[in-house]
């Protein structure tokens, strides 16, 4: 990668190896530039408010941020944008409708279009533009972001299908499976990489080595603590095609000691971009082929429990978010007032079965008094009501329910495990409290 000097992370020094002490050294001297930065970041607001004028202090040095060009970096402010807008849209439709599933949709599939524009374009704000490393990286990257985001985005369109909780399984299925798939790729990218992309070897001298300070964890109020540690790479020198470069190894050690004596070496770098220079640690893609097979591994029983599940047969029954949104009601869950009798001011209080017969056909019926379990309301005066009977579906109504309700309705029988079971599936129901039913038909019994 090319070699950026003034990064307030990096520290030069001809030491192949250092001791512990000299790791701790660093480490201080890294937090105390830190400090540094953000002194000098606060006493630019103070000045900028105190003197509403334009700030000229520079900052005591350089950061990733500093690296990236002006243009790249407006670029990359549009994304975030654009990003950002996104999001809000999914939570103000998620609201207004109370369905997170198309606040789902909406946000991933933005995301899909914003990882296929980085994909396209090759721009994409990352530390890998800074590193030297070519916009193929990026590209790679954005793909692979899209895949995530179709997986993600297409069961949802199955939750009609499949139900709420099928299209959940087949997501989590997918998306592990995305993962140990992206693991095998890496891996073979990794393995091929030495042939692929580093093919020219040139002299180089050594001048000395660059350690950056990394760190994980947080540290915060709330008890978290910060762990450093170094990475290190050999300061190359180098000439190509009469030009000089000045370059780190694109994959340093996770380590804090060199691996390459000062002085004249041999190197491989990559000829499309010579500031690009191989070294094949091994460590971290050992990591990830652990990560692929536990993937793989979750991802396996997953689709074995979708596809062994009957989530098709479930779905028509279960309580789904899409059953409860009063914008995209299925035939199992009208209401009364949608269809047939029309408004409840033309529903007698009591009903017959040629009034049923007139207006829902004389196919086989059945009704019955079910008791409800919960009902949730809304302030425009919509309930969804669910029944202590499983068979049925929840109720979308424009009243409020009683204790019970009268639910006219027909039946469906379907096989589960070697086991039979029936559906029941409602064309009108209505208040108990105030409304009858006269006439001959009865409850489905097996």
């Amino acid at each position: 990668m090319r070699y950026i000097e003034g990064r307030f992370d990096q520290f030069e020094s001809l030491d192949k190896n250092i001791t512990g002490m000299e790791k701790y050294e660093i480490i201080e001297e890294y937090r105390s530039r830190q400090m540094e930065m953000a002194s000098a970041g606060l006493g630019q607001i103070k000045e900028y408010f105190t003197n509403k004028g334009e700030v000229d202090q520079q900052l005591p040095y350089k950061t990733e941020t500093d690296q990236i060009p002006e243009g790249k970096s407006k670029k990359a402010g549009w994304g975030i944008l654009i990003f950002v807008i996104l999001l809000f849209i999914a939570v103000i439709v998620a609201a207004a409708m109370g369905n997170v599933v198309i606040a789902l949709g909406i946000f991933f599939g933005g995301f899909i279009v914003l990882a296929l524009y980085a994909a396209i374009t090759g721009n994409a704000r990352s530390s890998s533009y800074y590193e030297g490393q070519t916009s193929t990286g990026t590209r790679k990257t954005a793909l692979w972001l899209a895949a995530f985001g179709v997986a993600v985005v297409v069961p949802l369109f199955f939750i009609p299908k499949f139900g709420t909780k099928g299209s959940m399984i087949l997501m989590g299925a997918s998306l592990f499976g995305m993962v140990a798939v992206y693991m095998i790729v890496g891996l073979i990218d990794f393995l091929t990489l030495k042939v692929r992309k580093y093919t020219e070897k040139v002299s180089a001298n050594c001048v000395g080595y660059v350690r950056t300070v990394k760190s994980n964890g947080s540290n915060s109020s709330h008890g978290g603590s910060v762990q450093y540690y170094l990475t290190t790479s050999p300061l190359f020198e180098y000439y190509y095609e009469g030009q000089m470069y000045r370059g780190l190894y694109d994959r340093p050690l996770d380590d804090r000691n060199g691996d390459v004596e000062l002085g004249s070496t041999t190197i491989l770098i990559d000829p499309k971009h010579p500031e690009d220079i191989y070294h094949g640690s091994v460590v971290a893609p050992l990591k990830g082929v652990g990560i692929g097979i536990l993937c793989a591994v979750i991802a396996a029983f997953l689709f074995y429990n979708f596809f062994t599940t009957d989530y098709a047969e479930q779905a028509k029954k279960e309580i789904s978010i899409f059953k409860i949104m009063s914008v995209m009601k299925d035939p199992e869950s009208f209401d009364p007032e949608d269809f047939g009798l029309g408004d409840l001011s033309n529903i007698p209080s009591e009903l017959t079965d040629e009034l049923i017969e007139e207006h829902y056909g004389t196919d086989t019926w059945y009704v019955e008094e079910a008791k409800v379990d919960y009902v949730n309301g809304d302030n425009d005066g919509n309930y969804t009501v669910y029944l202590l009977d499983e068979a049925f579906p929840a109720l979308n109504q424009h009243y409020e329910a009683g204790p019970k309700e009268l639910i006219f309705y027909r039946v469906e029988e379907y096989e589960e495990n070697g086991e039979t079971k029936i559906r029941k599936d409602p064309f009108l129901w209505l208040n108990a409290d105030n409304y009858s039913y006269i006439g001959e038909h009865g409850a489905y019994e097996k």
